[in-house]
């Protein structure tokens, strides 16, 4: 169901034993195991930071798949307007979410 909608780049990733394994470990340790704490990482995601994000003076690192749908690139260029000279975007062709984060972490 949670890739019911996906595309090639992300159905690929579910013939590989290793990435599925982890996906198994990281939904059961958030849904199951420590519950309390995804549910207040979700509701910490869906904040509006508008009023924060110019504290933030450190560099910034974005990453995202140009066919994101759960993170689309133009989340990425609405940040680095936001935080200007200190990002760097990474964009991933025809990445999705989890394929991006594939590429980022290899």
């Amino acid at each position: 169901m949670l890739f019911a909608n996906s595309g090639p780049r992300e159905k690929e990733l579910l013939t590989d034993p290793s990435f599925t394994e982890i996906l198994i470990q990281g939904l059961s340790a958030s849904l199951v195991r420590r519950s309390a704490s995804y549910i207040a990482y979700v509701s910490a995601y869906v904040t509006d930071w508008s009023d924060t994000l110019h504290r933030v003076k450190s560099p910034v690192t974005l990453w995202h798949g140009t066919k994101d749908t759960w993170s689309p690139p133009e989340m990425a260029e609405e940040l680095e307007r936001v935080f200007g000279q200190k990002t760097t975007v990474n964009l991933v062709e025809d990445a999705e979410h989890y394929s991006t984060l594939k590429a980022a972490l290899l």
